[in-house]
């Protein structure tokens, strides 16, 4: 009889660390960061791995690293997953600005990290003013750390919180 318990109970533990490990992983993601990552090599490391969150309705803080990702026409026809890492900027019912390259929310100075950019030659192309933008209801504004690299919301304008799939909370 005592070896039907032990091992009965040995069997209950394994379940409940199954559930637990699948929970996590229902919850957590861990990203692999790949070469091309570009405006966020300050915070991220190239090859590296990291554990992320999968947005689920969570609220957002200014300065979560988040991975947006978005459906792109491929050149066969069909659509692919298209994907970049940024730094939330602002969210929804703030208004975000640049002055020569520093952030402004609802006219405040906002410090968010800034790095180097890789090409010197891209500071004079870069857009480091822009007029005043108020971030919609559902929306995030997600600047990169590489002010010269201009695939964020400088662009694409305000992300809608559909678009977000993953962050990682400010430390």
């Amino acid at each position: 009889m005592k070896d039907f318990l032990r091992g009965y109970w040995l069997y209950f533990l394994g379940i409940a660390a199954l559930w637990l490990g699948l929970y996590w992983q229902g919850r957590n993601e861990v990203v692999r960061v790949p070469q091309r990552l570009g405006g966020m090599r300050g915070a991220l490391k190239v090859n590296s791995l990291y554990i992320f969150t999968q947005y689920r309705g969570q609220r957002l803080n200014p300065g979560d690293v988040v991975y947006v990702a978005f459906k792109r026409m491929s050149r066969t026809g069909g659509l692919t997953d298209t994907g970049w890492f940024g730094r939330v900027a602002a969210v929804e019912g703030e208004r975000i600005s640049m002055r020569n390259g520093r952030v402004y929310v609802n006219g405040r100075r906002r410090a968010l990290p800034l790095v180097q950019p890789s090409d010197p030659r891209q500071l004079v192309e870069a857009q480091f003013q822009m007029e005043e933008v108020p971030v919609p209801r559902g929306c995030v504004f997600v600047l990169t750390d590489d002010r010269s690299d201009i695939v964020d919301s400088r662009i694409m304008g305000p992300i809608p919180l559909w678009a977000v799939t993953a962050f990682r909370r400010r430390r």
